[in-house]
């Protein structure tokens, strides 16, 4: 679709430049009157990267350079430079990820891995699995575009290939881990906003207090915009409210206790009319509803009791409870609604042993409940709203282990382990993993291999779910289905080169899927399938004023078709993308960044004027994004940012993305 003549299209880049130069130039010139202090600069070294503590790779603090599987960590100070708090954004930098959106703010956005479709990602808020008890796959994808990041995000650490042996189901593609900030010490007080195009507001705070013995974190957020139009008559709006909080208190010889919630509330229309193609083959634009809405909430409590009993073992507990309430509004009429309404409640014990220095051990057991309830009216046709109620449950529960074994003064680095489910519907499943990294320290060199199964347990609705149709019940959900498998292989180098400046890699990947459920009328195991490709990044630092990244994917998912057994391309995946960042620090106080992502054509399956489905092949698209930021005094920021800087007209899926949407901002620290 396109958005107006060349003229109106060069107006619009003129205007974006013009605002981005008009807060440059002025910032420069009152920053150069101060002298600069390069050894101040707030900046993180690759030294500093490498030594970056994560979690999410073996369920144990180890430091990212020993790390035997590919793990890479979005920062607070990468969020910080690009401004951006939009997490999936900042999950879209990272090698092997793919973010898919069905338009702007508040609508379905998907994540993939390695080519890996999206039910196979598994979100993590602080350790503990983000599910939607009534999602049709059992993912999260529902909620993916609420995730906006509160100012207590300490990274994001976002873990590839099947690693089901450390978190089971929906963990065939990777592991997305969002980390809040915690025992923080004495008061912070915070508070973010931000307007910009169509009418859009962003605020958020946070209110933090401790000391060495106990924390409290709250932080409050608020989005709304108006949304484009696209080619309809009414915008797509999008309200959020959310919250996050953290809290803790340590007692004494190394108990902790902490507590941990998430909450989240959002409104935004549904479409009046989908993307297709026209008699002509070209794409029609997709529309917002009138008097169609949907209203989405989330809600995570979660408590970890932690014990540190001598230098040799400690163990955790984790209890968690969530909340997901999907309800569609089908028209002006209040009583015309569908809702989905989830439950979950999850148990986890896990133990970390220490033999030896070069010896350990986790073992642990995890529990799940799920509850699923649908309410439908009776015949909306006739106006008949009276609601039927559909509600089912399972509960299954694993024990997984883990050995890491490490020799040759930290050298050569063995991980082992594997997880045992059992499941009140399926069959038991046993899952394995191997992992190895070879560290020639004189070189700067990790060469790092990993191999494990995984699989993904059929959602509620697969099993049991379906629809009315005129006041009578069309089943979908198959109670015969099987769990989806998955065994993946991966193979890659790790180079640091210059003092550490210079960083790069590049591993090659593999995965095959087997069992995979697919819909005909209902849910079928019947597929099979499988993504290779590769993935490289570089990051750069040259010297403290520049910071530069670079990620490269290719990946090339296929399934083979039930029917003719021909091996076909998944569709709606690029096969190549391109991102580079860059982060410059030419003034103490000052900072710019910019990201351009360039991906190219994807095949999108599409329904043309005859109800026919065809294969569109979709635009290869480049976009730029900027901003730069000025810190005024300690206590107070100001940036300007500009999303699609250059007023790009494409679409993901058939959908329409927005064009250029300029942003200013200030930010409050005591």
């Amino acid at each position: 679709m396109k958005k107006g003549s060349g003229q109106g299209c060069f107006f619009r880049l003129k205007g974006g430049v013009s605002l981005l130069c008009f807060l440059i130039f002025p910032m420069l010139s009152f920053a150069a009157e101060q002298e600069l202090k390069t050894e101040e600069l707030v900046q993180m070294s690759l030294d500093d990267l490498m030594n970056t503590v994560v979690v999410t790779a073996s369920r144990a603090e180890i430091p990212l350079s020993r790390v035997s599987k590919s793990i890479s960590v979005v920062s607070r100070k990468d969020m910080e430079d690009a401004r951006q708090y939009f997490l999936p954004e900042m999950i879209d930098n990272v090698p092997g990820v793919y973010l898919k959106r069905n338009g702007g703010p508040g609508r379905i956005s998907r994540i993939n891995m390695r080519g890996a479709k999206y039910q196979y990602t598994q979100f993590q808020y602080n350790g503990i699995p983000l599910k939607d008890a009534t999602d049709i796959l059992n993912s999260f994808n529902s909620y993916v575009q609420d995730l906006y990041a509160g100012e207590d995000i300490e990274r994001i650490e976002v873990l590839k290939g099947s690693n089901s042996t450390l978190y089971g189901s929906q963990a065939m593609g990777g592991v997305i881990n969002i980390i809040p900030a915690k025992w923080n010490q004495d008061l912070v007080l915070d508070s973010r906003n931000e307007i910009g195009s169509n009418n859009t507001v962003f605020a958020s705070a946070r209110a933090a207090y401790g000391k060495e013995n106990f924390y409290l974190d709250i932080n409050p957020l608020y989005y709304d915009t108006d949304g484009e139009s696209f080619s309809g008559s009414h915008d797509y709006y999008y309200e959020k409210k959310g919250l996050s909080a953290g809290a803790g208190y340590k007692f004494s010889n190394g108990i902790s206790l902490e507590f941990n919630s998430l909450y989240s509330d959002t409104e935004a229309p549904l479409h009046a009319q989908f993307p297709g193609l026209d008699a002509q083959q070209r794409l029609t634009g997709n529309r917002a509803a009138e008097d169609q809405h949907t209203e989405n909430s989330l809600f995570l409590a979660g408590l970890t009791f932690a014990h540190q009993v001598n230098s040799v073992w400690d163990y955790s507990l984790k209890a968690a409870y969530s909340e997901t309430r999907r309800h569609y509004f089908n028209s002006s009429v209040s009583a015309d609604k569908s809702e989905y309404n989830g439950d979950t409640s999850y148990l986890e014990m896990q133990h970390n042993l220490r033999f030896t220095d070069w010896m350990n051990l986790t073992v642990g057991m995890d529990y799940e409940k799920s509850d699923y309830e649908n309410r439908e009216p009776l015949n909306a046709f006739q106006e008949i709203y009276d609601s039927r109620i559909f509600s089912y449950n399972w509960d299954y529960w694993d024990a997984f282990c883990m050995l890491r074994f490490s020799f040759l003064n930290d050298s050569l680095l063995l991980d082992a382990g594997g997880r045992y489910n059992d499941h009140e519907k399926f069959d038991s499943e046993t899952v394995w993993e191997m992992s190895a990294a070879y560290i020639f320290k004189d070189f700067g060199t990790k060469i790092h291999g990993h191999t494990g199964t995984g699989y993904r347990t059929p959602a509620l609705y697969e099993v049991y779910g379906g629809y009315l149709f005129n006041g009578e019940r069309i089943p979908t959900g198959n109670p015969d289905l099987e769990p989806e498998k998955s065994i993946s292989y991966e193979i890659g180098v790790d180079q640091f080169l210059f003092d550490n400046s210079l960083n790069f890699g590049l591993t090659w990947f593999h995965i095959d899927f087997d069992d995979l459920v697919i819909y005909s009328l209902r849910y079928e195991n019947g597929s099979e399938g499988r993504s290779e490709g590769i993935e490289t990044y570089v990051h750069y630092q040259p010297c403290p004023y520049v910071r530069l990244g670079l990620a490269y994917t290719y990946a090339d998912p296929e399934y083979k078709d039930s029917t003719s057994g021909k091996w076909l391309r998944e569709p709606s995946f690029p096969k190549n993308k391109f991102s580079f960042t860059t982060s410059l620090y030419p003034l103490e106080k000052l900072r710019i960044w910019f990201r351009v992502i360039w991906q190219d054509e994807k095949i999108v399956p599409l329904y043309d004027s005859a109800f026919k489905q065809t294969l569109w092949e979709e635009d290869s698209v480049t976009t730029v994004d900027a901003a730069v930021s000025y810190n005024i005094s300690e206590n107070f920021d100001v940036w300007l940012r500009a999303e699609n800087l250059f007023d790009e007209d494409y679409s993901e899926g058939g959908y329409a993305m927005p064009g250029q949407w300029i942003f200013g901002g200030i930010r409050l620290m005591f």
